[in-house]
């Protein structure tokens, strides 16, 4: 399976690195997978009529991995080598394209919003066919690194029970208000790249989830996770690492590109988002934070962590309505904002069933 990403230019705008990744696995566990939904089942005490989607949403932590696995991609006429497969079956790889190489492979000219497709490269005995792509990223404009879970996402985080309940049995609901805001900045030429501590085996959902609502659709950069380490290395889940992880390559591929950075006060966006305006001064146009517990700004946990920024970056929203007004007017004032057309849907990227 792959996962949306991102192609980034050089200076000159002449080569574009496509960044590449995704994930290996296999679906032949029968003996073991049934007796562990039971048992996860009946611990969560999921009602039976949330068995079918408990079923489906369980089913991707239960495959088996295939680490250490050399992946090859095929991009137009090239072939990526998007080395080996980690402990929990992901891979990641980029190449470096010309304009003109791409050009040819989208038959279009390069625009910010095009979708670069690729292409698994199999065994020849091996007729299944697996597609990704990546959105093509100018250097110059806006871009907006989302939060999913209690952010766009009503998830609870905080009440561990609630949850596993709205993550594996309940169907997934929208936070009032953010997908027309999120259309409104697409609209406005802005391109997403989702930044979640939710697990890659929830892509799928969190995809058909993006696509129910009209979310608009970006990179997505979801965490690692194996339920072998989650006694272990999960009892204190290390959001700040995988966040940081994932959003310094973005910022550090688009040097003259502003962002705004929008989270919520549930776990460590506020100390993680502080870190980023601290370091990246220059790229970041404003951190937005969804109060979920009545929070305000005065509270020693934002002025310790805030307070050596400027007070008219980083703000708490307590409803949708005082984001839209403070994040429109915020990008209103970037000199750089271009308005541009509604970007494509890219196409479906499906995960392969038994």
């Amino acid at each position: 399976m792959f996962y949306p990403s991102y192609v980034a230019p050089d200076s000159t705008g002449e080569q574009w690195t496509m960044h590449i990744q995704g994930c290996i696995y296999n679906l032949n566990l029968p003996w073991l997978r049934h007796p562990i939904m039971g048992a996860i089942r009946r611990a969560l005490r999921i009602d039976a009529e949330f068995t079918e989607t408990f079923a489906s949403r369980l089913k991707p932590f239960l495959v088996g991995v295939e680490e250490n696995r050399q992946i090859v991609v095929r991009v137009g006429q090239e072939l990526v080598d998007a080395g080996k497969t980690s402990a929990a079956g992901l891979f990641n790889g980029a190449i470096t394209l010309s304009k003109e190489t791409l050009e040819n492979i989208t038959g279009e000219a390069v625009r910010p919003g095009l979708w670069v497709p690729c292409q698994a490269v199999l065994d020849p005995s091996d007729n299944r066919q697996f597609d990704g792509a990546s959105i093509v990223v100018d250097r110059q404009g806006l871009s907006v690194i989302s939060d999913v879970d209690d952010t766009v996402k009503h998830s609870n985080v905080s009440n561990r029970r609630d949850l596993f309940q709205n993550t594996f049995a309940r169907v997934f609901s929208p936070v009032d208000g953010m997908a027309e805001i999120y259309r409104d900045l697409a609209a406005r030429g802005a391109v997403f790249h989702y930044v979640s501590g939710s697990p890659w085996q929830l892509y799928r959902p969190l995809r058909e989830f993006w696509e129910t609502y009209q979310f608009p659709v970006g990179s997505f950069h979801l965490k690692r996770f194996r339920l072998r380490d989650s006694a272990r290395k999960l009892k204190k889940s290390p959001q700040m690492q995988h966040k940081r992880t994932s959003i310094d390559p973005i910022l550090t591929a688009f040097p003259d590109r502003k962002f705004v950075l929008i989270g919520d006060t549930g776990e460590q966006d506020p100390e993680i988002y502080a870190s980023v305006l601290r370091d990246f001064p220059q790229q970041i146009l404003g951190v937005y934070l969804r109060a979920l517990h009545g929070e305000t700004a005065d509270w020693p946990r934002f002025q310790q962590g805030f307070a050596d920024l400027p007070a008219d970056k980083w703000h708490l929203y307590p409803h949708h309505e005082e984001l839209r007004s403070r994040v429109l007017e915020c990008v209103e004032k970037y000199d750089g904002f271009r308005s541009q057309v509604v970007l494509p849907e890219p196409p479906p990227l499906s995960m392969p069933d038994t």
